[in-house]
């Protein structure tokens, strides 16, 4: 049992060892690697490149030859002669010849000149843009179509004519027999939205387009309240149902709030003006 004992003592003793000696090394090593370090360090800062700057890029102080300073060139200041104890003249003054203007490059000129054409077209745009659009679809009932024969008469009566962009226009009233200003349009509710006159009696369609675009028409309450008039006409004649701008419904509470926002329009724009 006592050499048992021992031997693990023994064992227990060699390990203590073993561990103190790898301490050692290691410690040693580091000690070693850390002096390495220092040392180039050392030896770096002392080391500068070939133009004077060492390894943080810092260099040393460098001062400037008198023959650099005599080669340096004029700063565009007048040179005035000292000589002179009197008052100066304009022949004690040399003034530097001025420099020429460099030319403006004709692509510059011309991007330019694209931009500002740019720019106007942009500004016709947005100027041409409506502030508020109503419209109003009539569509015919299900599987069936509204004829030319049927609703021309119709939009004749109410004052419409056929005009530009192959659609109907109802106008004010006109200077020389020339139409007024346009309050209200109807199109083909079917691409590409005109009407061909030249065989309108076998012409049909499915649904009409009512719009009316503002600033436009004077009177917008006046002009929208004609443009319902005439898509219930139609509808009471030949059918149909009307919806909004939604492709909702059109009830009688879609119609007055419609008619509120043309008034309150009416009115800004009115403030306005004055």
């Amino acid at each position: 049992m006592d050499w048992q004992i021992r031997i693990a003592l023994l064992i227990a003793g060699i390990g203590v060892i073993g561990y103190i000696l790898y301490d050692y090394q290691r410690r040693k090593k580091a000690q070693t690697e850390k002096q390495r370090l220092i040392e180039q360090m050392r030896n770096a800062a002392n080391q500068v490149d070939s133009q004077g700057f060492d390894f943080t890029g810092v260099g040393n102080v460098r001062k400037k030859d008198q023959s650099d300073s005599e080669q340096q060139e004029p700063t565009g200041e007048p040179e005035i002669d000292n000589r002179s104890t009197g008052a100066h003249t304009d022949s004690d003054v040399k003034m530097p010849k001025p420099s020429k203007p460099a030319k403006k490059q004709p692509t510059e000129q011309l991007a330019l000149g694209d931009l500002a054409d740019s720019q106007n077209q942009v500004d016709s745009k947005v100027a041409a843009e409506p502030d508020l659009v109503c419209s109003l679809i009539l569509r015919a009932e299900e599987g069936k179509a509204f004829s030319g024969k049927d609703f021309m008469p119709i939009l004749l009566s109410q004052g419409l004519r056929h005009g530009e962009l192959g659609i109907f226009h109802r106008h004010t009233a006109g200077v020389s027999g020339k139409p007024g200003a346009v309050l209200y349009s109807v199109a083909n509710a079917v691409n590409p939205g005109t009407f061909d006159l030249s065989n309108i009696e076998a012409f049909e369609t499915p649904a009409f387009a009512f719009f009316m675009t503002l600033p436009g028409p004077k009177e917008p309450v006046n002009a929208y309240e004609g443009m319902v008039k005439t898509i219930r006409l139609i509808k009471q004649e030949l059918g149909g149902q009307i919806l909004d701008q939604s492709k909702s419904v059109y009830t009688e509470q879609t119609h007055q709030h419609q008619v509120e926002l043309l008034r309150d329009y009416q009115t800004r724009h009115s403030l306005l003006k004055k």
